[in-house]
């Protein structure tokens, strides 16, 4: 699991400075840029004759009222002190500078819980081969249970399996010539404890062979269950993903597109006389700046 950690550490290292990079050259710049416009297109109201801005306010009093409550409401907070009554303002583009970290950070935790779920599978699995096999509810049907034990393939095999409830004689045999030795080993390979240690040996390996098999299927299901968690998983935190994307980026970048939209539309609104009266006013519509 060494492998499978650092390169999870790695991923969210390379995220993290994807993220860094995302806010300080795209968002904050873009995000500065859209306010800096937006005072700019409110201040250049300060230069329009006011007989000439009634008659735009009036053509367009609905628009701008409903710019001015979005703007009032929702970019520029006013708190007016109790001595000095100072003007304090709040740059609404912080708000979604903070929701793009706030973002971040929920993507790195989504990104790294299908992970830690395999480590905390890993752990566990870990954790049961110290135990004893009295602990493995699926062997406790074989255990402290004499019998013929085989699996499926080997079952034929206990319809042939004898029994042996006798005494075993053990006789010693002088090994001092060929010929004792022959004796000994032709009685050694028909004596009755080594056809009882054959069919031990047999048994043996019927259990080896049957907790293989057992193993082998619970291997199998939790690999099964667990593809489906991590499938499950994966498809709830890509939805998130996008839903957290929708609410906490898209809808304010579009909010500050549509306001900068209709002052736009405002700005471009003024009569030619006003436009060509006033040299400051000329230039911002021109360039954007004063």
């Amino acid at each position: 699991m060494k492998a499978e950690l650092e390169f999870v550490y790695s991923v969210v290292i390379i995220m993290s400075i994807l993220e860094v990079f995302i806010n300080l050259i795209v968002i904050i710049p873009s995000s500065n840029k859209c306010y800096d416009t937006l005072k700019n297109v409110f201040n250049i109201f300060k230069y329009i004759p006011k007989k000439n801005l009634d008659e735009v306010i009036k053509n367009y009093d609905d628009q701008l009222k409903e710019i001015y409550d979005i703007y009032t409401c929702e970019n520029i907070q006013l708190v007016t002190g109790d001595s000095n009554e100072k003007k304090k303002k709040k740059n609404s583009t912080k708000e979604i500078k903070y929701k793009f970290i706030i973002f971040s950070i929920g993507i790195g935790v989504l990104f790294i819980m299908p992970f830690l779920s395999i480590m905390t599978i890993n752990t566990k699995i870990k954790a049961d081969t110290n135990d004893d096999m009295e602990s493995w509810s699926f062997f406790k049907e074989y255990l402290g249970k004499p019998g013929c034990v085989r699996p499926e393939r080997l079952k034929f095999q206990c319809e042939k399996r004898e029994y042996d409830s006798g005494s075993i004689e053990i006789h010693h045999v002088p090994l001092n010539n060929k010929e004792n030795i022959y004796k000994i080993f032709q009685k050694s390979i028909n004596h009755p404890f080594m056809q009882f240690h054959n069919k031990v040996i047999h048994d043996i390996a019927g259990h080896t062979l049957q907790y293989n098999e057992i193993g082998k299927k619970y291997l199998v299901k939790k690999t099964n269950d667990f593809l489906i968690y991590t499938l499950l998983l994966h498809a709830f935190g890509s939805f998130i993903i996008v839903l957290l994307f929708i609410i906490y980026i898209t809808r304010k970048i579009k909010h500050q597109l549509h306001i900068m939209e209709a002052l736009t539309n405002v700005i471009f609104s003024i009569p030619l006389t006003v436009y060509d009266s006033n040299n400051r006013l000329k230039n911002f519509i021109e360039t954007g700046k004063f």
